[in-house]
């Protein structure tokens, strides 16, 4: 399945600024040690006198209040990323786990209706590394009615009672006229275990009156809650024999499905067990694809989101920009007196890289640390949400220490493409403009 537009849209956006970013990256360091037509690593002095700058008495207090809330600025996008990019992993793996807790993590189906050679399949795949389950299921639609109200919903044949999140009633008792539907269906027709329901099957039998479809009473044995309201108001569980009357099918099934030891390890093992049960008409299909649009939207808002608060982290290092050129200004009497001693174009601009990079890693520091605490507070405090309505009780968050060093080296790298230009101007000051007016 091709991802949608607007994910190819936003990747080739992304994909385009990281290479002008990388670009841009290459060719300062590029200057900074080769500027002198040698290669010359050496920060110590610049470094030094880098610092002292930052540190030192102001002339005019603009430059110092510029300079604090260019830290504040960087602080508050990357603590405004790190607690975005954590709540979003958290959604997504809140999400993840109720998928996995409701599905197989593969399917084995067949082009056409004729699958009765199951059992054969089903001994040869059943045992291959990494699968720790499987069973074979009936896949259907139908029609379920009680004495207040109906709805569509999808049926689903299973041989054993391995249901996850049943939250009332019991799986022993799914027999052949037993059900178990989910918690919003239950809501809907106004039922409890232990009530009737009817269930038609548009596989119906052919009558005096033409086609008839066929209808089967259940007693509802259990309740169950995946939090996935498309779950729990769509599908309902019946005995595989059930299903297989029910829809015609006689002793043919859907396809098999399989539960594995690791679940980031589905889509090798479908093409293994595609291999093992011969091809087609039989394929696999893992969790992932047949989930893929909403983990493809979730991806697409996600890097969305990066984008725009790497936008904020670029805005604030204009701050960094502006901070430097004033400095510059300031500094042009202590500038023109390096230069006459004989610092280099590179060794000025060495200056004022570690001057910006300063302000920017520190901002940057903060920002992580403060992140990382209300990623903490949050864990442990949350905010409540209604559970009836959003089906968790606090908003999610998971901390993903590779996004984590990813905004770092973005705030600092933006950090640094913000200390070129006026590296540059500083660098190509003249001693004697710079002490013309001293």
């Amino acid at each position: 399945m091709t991802e949608s537009p607007a994910y190819q849209i936003v990747m080739w956006v992304a994909a385009l600024g990281g290479g002008l970013l990388a670009l841009a990256v290459f060719c300062s360091i590029g200057y900074l040690f080769f500027g002198e037509r040698r290669f010359n690593s050496s920060f110590k002095y610049e470094a030094f006198i880098g610092r002292r700058f930052l540190m030192a008495k102001r002339s005019h207090r603009a430059v110092s209040v510029i300079t604090l809330i260019s830290i504040l600025a960087v602080m508050g996008a990357c603590t405004g990323m790190v607690v975005v990019m954590s709540v979003m992993n958290g959604f997504s793996s809140d999400f993840r786990d109720k998928i996995l807790g409701s599905n197989a993590h593969v399917m084995l189906m067949q082009y056409g209706h004729d699958f009765s050679n199951y059992p054969a399949i089903l001994k040869k795949t059943e045992h291959l590394p990494g699968i720790i389950g499987a069973s074979p299921f009936v896949l259907g639609e139908g029609m379920l009615s009680s004495k207040f109200n109906m709805t569509g919903c999808v049926i689903k044949g299973i041989k054993s009672a391995n249901i996850s999140h049943v939250s009332e009633g019991s799986l022993n008792n799914l027999s052949e006229n037993g059900i178990v539907i989910g918690r919003e269906m239950a809501k809907n027709l106004k039922v409890f275990v232990g009530d009737a329901l009817s269930l038609i099957s548009p596989m119906g039998e052919l009558g005096p009156a033409g086609l008839m479809p066929k209808t089967k009473s259940y007693k509802i044995v259990a309740l169950f809650n995946t939090g996935m309201y498309e779950y729990d108001s769509k599908f309902a569980y019946v005995s595989l024999e059930s299903a297989q009357s029910l829809f015609g099918l006689g002793q043919s099934v859907t396809g098999i499905e399989y539960k594995i030891t690791n679940p980031d390890d589905a889509n090798a093992i479908a093409d293994e067990i595609d291999q093992v049960a011969g091809g087609y008409p039989l394929y696999a299909k893992d969790w992932m694809e047949m989930n893929r649009p909403l983990f493809s939207a979730l991806k697409l808002e996600k890097i969305a989101m990066f984008i725009i608060l790497m936008t904020l982290i670029a805005m604030a290092s204009l701050l960094i920009l502006v901070t430097l050129i004033m400095v510059v200004l300031e500094k042009g009497k202590e500038i023109a007196i390096l230069k006459s001693m004989g610092a280099t174009d590179v060794s000025i601009m060495k200056i004022f890289v570690t001057y910006g990079l300063s302000i920017g890693g520190l901002g940057t520091a903060l920002g992580l640390i403060g992140g990382l605490i209300l990623c903490v507070l949050l864990q442990n405090f949350g905010i409540g949400l209604d559970a009836e309505v959003y089906y968790i009780s606090q908003i999610p968050v998971r901390v993903d220490a590779f996004e984590i060093f990813l905004v770092a080296m973005g705030a600092l790298l933006v950090s640094f493409l913000a200390t070129i230009p006026p590296s540059l101007l500083a660098a190509r000051l003249k001693p004697v403009e710079g002490l013309r007016y001293e």
